[in-house]
């Protein structure tokens, strides 16, 4: 009989206690039968009881399981406090609140079995945002396109990675962190997955102004360093 390969599941959390348990039994109903399942739960600094909820979680299901932060660090930091802490072949990266679609976790899966090194999702549209997200999202992804050559259009982190991308990540100096921009780097041959962004199942957004000003500046001294790299070993 053959092994089954393990699938860690990363998801960050912050600030989520309302609703987090019904969401992440949510995401267990649409794991893929194909591999052995782990989902870890990244506490980025909570201030609320979003600890005691993954810990009901966690001493419930075997699967489940937390790493608490001690301050709040932002998305980035809890996606690769997640691999880091990962042994696992695979790892797949999505969000608490439902808006990347759990039922696509099964496609994402077998796409990986079939040879793809990294699978990842492609927003079709962006669901209930603001203009003003809308716009600042397109800006970002024009500036990174002409500085770096690196198409992030629509591109999310709800991504599933193979252990050789994993590592290959963490070989990387990772002190500014930008987890999709760093993977689109690789140029390495994905499969997209397309899908339409859900509405929130509880709660509100925490990624507020102050985070996606962090992501931009982390996003250009990842890409930058990268770029400073790669020159440096040509000549």
């Amino acid at each position: 009989m053959t092994k089954k390969s393990n699938l860690e599941i990363i998801v960050p959390v912050y600030n989520e206690s309302y609703g987090l348990y019904e969401n992440i039994m949510t995401i267990s109903s649409y794991l893929s039968p194909k591999v052995n399942n782990i989902i870890t739960l990244i506490d980025d600094g909570s201030t609320d009881s979003t600890r005691r909820e993954i810990e009901a979680l966690s001493a419930g299901n075997g699967y489940i399981k937390g790493i608490y932060l001690a301050k709040h660090a932002g998305k980035e930091h809890a996606i690769y406090t997640g691999l880091e802490n990962s042994s696992a072949d695979a790892c797949m990266v999505m969000d608490c609140d439902l808006q990347h679609p759990p039922r696509l976790i099964p496609v994402f899966v077998d796409k990986w079995l079939e040879g793809y090194m990294v699978v990842e999702g492609i927003k079709t549209s962006r669901g209930k945002e603001s203009y003003f997200n809308k716009t600042m999202a397109s800006a970002f992804s024009k500036i990174i396109k002409k500085f770096f050559d690196i198409n992030l259009y629509n591109s999310t982190d709800y991504k599933l990675i193979d252990r050789s991308v994993t590592d290959k990540l963490l070989s990387d100096d990772n002190s500014c962190k930008f987890f999709r921009g760093a993977v689109s780097s690789l140029n390495l041959k994905s499969c997209p997955i397309y899908f339409d962004v859900e509405p929130r199942a509880y709660g509100s957004s925490k990624f507020g102004l102050h985070s996606k000003i962090k992501l931009a500046s982390d996003a250009f001294k990842t890409l930058s360093k990268k770029n400073n790299t790669e020159f440096n070993k040509m000549h």
